[in-house]
């Protein structure tokens, strides 16, 4: 109903727009109208004068009578009154003309205030409405119809099962010669007959400990030296027809190849780390 509510107003103002526009037209009419006036009366205010003109000849040679004369007189005043009204009414429409020209500013001051309302109309109407940002399967559906959904409440999970990844836990000594892009092999305990691969898509910038909820402090000196572990995130790549079987949750042994050219021999390590448990994006 707002949106509905903002875009008769935009029209509206659309409307006013499009009406001074018009008046703005009307008005320049009326200014070439007076103007062709004032030229009618400058012509009016020349004869007149060129009749008093013979008339007051006239009269001094007694060919013509002095209301002859007077006549004329009265016609030469009201032909200046005339003219000066016309230039009085040419310069009072130009004035309008002002007014007209700023009447369209207004207009299209509120047309973009109109339409300002309306993207934020539209925009709230877009909230009202919650889109997945990939296509997945949704789980532990809390959300029933009629209730009221606040900011921070989960309502479902979604797991993307075509682009799940696998946080894997390494050791420290096993990501030495760990690189983003190295091809992986993942064995999943839940399907022993397909072989699942994967590239290492990025290394974590600390341990697990480090992101946990108590991280250890040896500030004391009492330290015992226990090796870390450092979570890899692997994206799972092929093959394409069994990766919409993969669940969140499941067992899986990953497979790194570390092979790196060398000018004298090949060095070809497999770092394999512990069971995880597959996450999704």
């Amino acid at each position: 109903t707002q949106v509905a509510q903002a875009e008769a107003q935009q029209a509206v103002a659309a409307a006013d727009i499009t009406q001074a526009k018009r008046q703005v037209a009307l008005q320049e009419a009326a200014i070439d109208e007076a103007r062709a006036q004032i030229d009618a009366a400058e012509a009016d205010v020349r004869q007149a004068r060129q009749h008093l003109q013979r008339s007051q000849s006239l009269e001094s040679r007694q060919y013509a009578s002095q209301q002859q004369r007077e006549d004329d007189e009265a016609t030469l005043r009201v032909a200046e009154s005339t003219l000066a009204a016309r230039r009085a009414a040419l310069v009072s429409a130009q004035r309008q003309l002002d007014v007209a020209q700023a009447s369209i500013e207004s207009a299209q001051a509120g047309f973009e205030a109109a339409r300002a309302d309306l993207d934020y109309a539209r925009n709230q109407l877009g909230k009202t409405r919650l889109t997945a940002p990939r296509a997945g399967v949704i789980g532990n559906l809390s959300a029933e119809v009629g209730d009221l959904a606040q900011p921070s409440l989960t309502l479902m999970q979604l797991v993307p099962v075509e682009s799940a990844y696998v946080i894997a836990n390494f050791k420290e000594t096993q990501t030495a010669r760990m690189r983003v892009g190295q091809s992986v092999e993942l064995h999943i305990d839940a399907y022993p007959d397909t072989t699942f691969e994967g590239v290492v898509d990025s290394l974590a910038p600390a341990t697990g400990t480090e992101f946990s909820l108590l991280p250890n402090d040896n500030a004391t000196g009492n330290f015992n030296k226990i090796v870390q572990r450092v979570p890899v995130k692997i994206r799972v790549t092929s093959p394409e027809g069994a990766l919409g079987r993969l669940r969140a949750g499941l067992s899986v042994v990953p497979e790194v190849d570390t092979r790196e050219l060398n000018t004298e021999t090949f060095y070809h390590r497999v770092a394999t780390g512990p069971a995880v448990e597959p996450s999704a994006s």
